[in-house]
């Protein structure tokens, strides 16, 4: 258990570690031995890092290395049937502790800021391998969404009424270009980011809830911009989730998403962002 409490990801929590302890299976690799291979269907696994150092390379060449007390893995568990978008090969010896995706999500449920420190966990992966950081000199604002077509009366408002350039993963054709670098590309590109939080998905309680992608890019704007910088525009009768209280989000009522644009435009004026 102590191996997992020191993990980066559980932060020594104590009963958080021990139920991570208790259904992780435990894989040795021999130096360079692959995990994982970029492009390969996703395992929807958890891997955490117990001793020993992985390389992750991205079309055969290193980007990162990952050391121990660290985990990897996350991006097809956020969107499950996405392909791994880099390899992970052993640079020595190593000890690897595997998390099924089901195991995962069950015990997440139990300990929701876990969500939040793989956010920040991931920005903090991004940030070392970008290899420099591009000045933004215009306002851009991320809009990040779950599907629903909601977004785009957003991104309608702030082009057309408000003149600001906005950047979503709809915004340019990202076809066979991995997760990774898009994420990069628009943490960089953005100086305020807006999370629209629709209810997409129904929990086995009978709730409501947001893609966790979105919830999951909430964490990592509000790490990367700051909690001004970060807004949630908020469905009423979504789930909240553990961190909401931390970030400003604007409650609407059904598809009246129109009645949140007033106080996302006094955001915006305050962080600078339009005159």
């Amino acid at each position: 258990m102590a191996a997992f409490a020191d993990q980066e990801l559980v932060l020594q929590k104590r009963t958080l570690a021990r139920r991570l302890a208790d259904v992780a299976i435990l894989r040795e690799y021999d130096t360079g031995g692959e995990l994982y291979v970029q492009g390969e269907p996703g395992k929807n696994n958890l891997y955490f890092l117990i001793s020993g150092s992985m390389e992750l390379s991205v079309k055969g060449r290193p980007a990162a290395t990952i050391q121990a007390k660290q985990a990897f893995g996350e991006f097809p568990i956020l969107d499950p049937g996405l392909c791994y978008t880099v390899t992970i090969r052993a640079k020595e010896p190593s000890v690897v502790a595997e998390v099924s995706e089901r195991r995962f999500g069950s015990i997440a449920k139990r300990h929701r800021k876990i969500w939040k420190n793989m956010a920040r966990m991931l920005m903090k992966r991004l940030l070392r391998t970008h290899d420099s950081i591009e000045a933004v000199k215009t306002p851009r604002v991320f809009i990040g969404h779950g599907g629903n077509l909601l977004w785009t009366r957003v991104r309608d408002f702030l082009e057309k009424d408000l003149h600001l350039g906005t950047v979503s993963y709809e915004s340019e054709a990202r076809a066979g270009v991995s997760i990774v670098p898009i994420l990069q590309q628009m943490l960089h590109q953005a100086t305020f980011a807006v999370l629209v939080l629709t209810a997409e998905d129904l929990t086995v309680e009978g709730s409501r809830r947001a893609r966790q992608n979105v919830i999951h890019e909430a964490g990592l704007f509000q790490g990367m911009l700051g909690f001004e910088r970060a807004i949630l525009l908020l469905q009423h009768g979504v789930e909240e989730f553990s961190n909401v209280d931390g970030l400003q989000h604007i409650v609407f009522e059904g598809d009246e998403i129109e009645r949140a644009f007033h106080e996302m435009q006094r955001a915006l004026r305050r962080e600078g962002q339009i005159a």
